[in-house]
């Protein structure tokens, strides 16, 4: 048998003890650590801010960025933008076109349009007239939707099918065109903008017989609206908008003769009435005494002068 060495049971012995003494210390902690995290609550530190992700600019359609700050509202690219006056030729062309009845059926919607529309509000308000256009087509539809139900179920022997169920399906079937709406506002403004450019044109006197001519047809207009009501009026401007222009482009030389014979009369009598007037003032100023028996008003002053002085001296010899 082999012989014990005391100093390998001597460290044999220490290792033990350092062992036991540190697993026991070890969990002395962790039980510690367990007690403390229990007894205590959990800590109210906020948790870190996540970024937020920031948007990016939409270069094609001209959106700003939400950072640009300021002002939100929305710009419009300028490439979709028309010429104003291109746009106001096309509007005038599409306007004479409608007048003239080179579209026939389209003119004649929009004159029976019109003029239906200011003759039903003669007699009943807009409420009524949308009411009855809304319960006539609704009554309308719910019998011929009813019929062709009742229709395909006893004839094809199948469940009957609204026929407007493809109408309906359809999402966008309410929606309404943005850019179609951006093309009317633009428009809309466009006309208010050339009828208030013409009407400071017309007030600032542009040209004197072109305002002399809106001058008369204001006050006719003025004078009429005090008898006439705004109803019969625009029924009456809706008659001539649609007739006279049609009727001058038929028979424009005749008419063209015509009012050049009565430029040239009235041209006539307007002579006339200023030589009249010139007349009545001379002999208004002649019984006044301020200018002498045959001499006219605006001649030569000296010429007056010595006429003058030729009756003052003839006076003092007659009385001589």
């Amino acid at each position: 048998m082999t012989e014990s060495n005391p100093q390998l049971d001597t460290l044999d012995t220490a290792l033990k003890n350092y062992d036991t003494t540190h697993s026991s210390t070890s969990t002395t902690s962790d039980a510690s650590d367990a007690v403390n995290e229990s007894s205590y609550p959990p800590s109210t530190k906020a948790p870190a801010p996540t970024p937020v992700p920031t948007p990016l600019e939409n270069t094609a359609g001209g959106l700003p960025s939400p950072s640009a700050g300021g002002n939100s509202t929305r710009t419009f690219p300028h490439n979709d933008k028309v010429d104003k006056k291109e746009q106001m030729k096309r509007l005038e062309h599409d306007i004479r076109k409608l007048l003239l009845w080179k579209q026939p059926v389209r003119s004649g919607a929009y004159f029976l349009l019109i003029l239906g529309g200011l003759i039903l509000s003669k007699s009943y308000s807009l409420i009524q007239i949308i009411s009855a256009l809304l319960t006539i087509v609704t009554a309308i539809n719910l019998v011929y939707v009813n019929v062709t139900i009742q229709t395909q179920r006893i004839l094809a022997d199948r469940p009957g099918v609204n026929p407007y169920s493809a109408l309906l399906k359809k999402d966008d079937m309410a929606t309404m065109d943005r850019n179609f709406l951006q093309r009317s506002t633009e428009l809309v403004a466009d006309v208010v903008e050339a009828f208030l450019q013409r009407v400071s044109r017309i007030v600032l006197i542009e040209n004197t017989a072109s305002s002399a001519k809106w001058l008369g047809l204001f006050y006719i207009v003025w004078k009429l609206s005090a008898i006439i009501s705004v109803r019969v009026l625009a029924t009456l401007g809706t008659l001539l908008i649609f007739s006279v222009p049609l009727f001058y482009t038929r028979n424009q030389t005749c008419v063209d003769s015509k009012l050049l014979q009565g430029q040239a009369i009235c041209q006539t009598h307007l002579e006339q009435a200023q030589v009249k007037i010139q007349e009545l003032w001379h002999q208004c100023l002649t019984q006044l005494k301020l200018v002498q028996p045959g001499v006219k008003s605006g001649s030569d002053p000296s010429t007056s002068t010595a006429a003058a002085a030729g009756t003052s001296s003839q006076r003092s010899r007659k009385e001589d």
